[in-house]
């Protein structure tokens, strides 16, 4: 009966990639309507808004998102995670 002797294949970072990224997560633009015109219509505020999150993301990281779930065991696998979604919303608010 003989031992078989097989090598150790060495660690490599063949599948390692950069996590390194830029994002602009939340945005919100909005304008204030001048007192002439919510004098015209009686209100006594009125302001348009468009807000967005996740707007851009720069990165080389070939997969949905650089942010990854995980523990302390495994991190930083990207394993059936979700995209992270882009939303955008116009809004009014008025007060009478």
């Amino acid at each position: 009966m003989g031992f078989v002797v097989r090598k150790a294949t060495p660690a490599s970072t063949y599948f390692v990639e950069s996590g390194s990224f830029v994002r602009l997560n939340n945005l919100t633009l909005g304008y204030t309507i001048p007192v002439s015109l919510r004098e015209k219509a009686k209100l006594r505020q009125a302001r348009i808004y468009v807000t967005s999150q996740n707007l851009f993301t720069s990165k080389k990281f070939s997969g949905f998102s650089p942010e990854l779930p995980g523990g302390p065991l495994d991190s930083g696998i990207e394993l059936s995670s979700y995209p992270t979604t882009r939303t955008f919303a116009v809004g009014l608010n008025v007060g009478f």
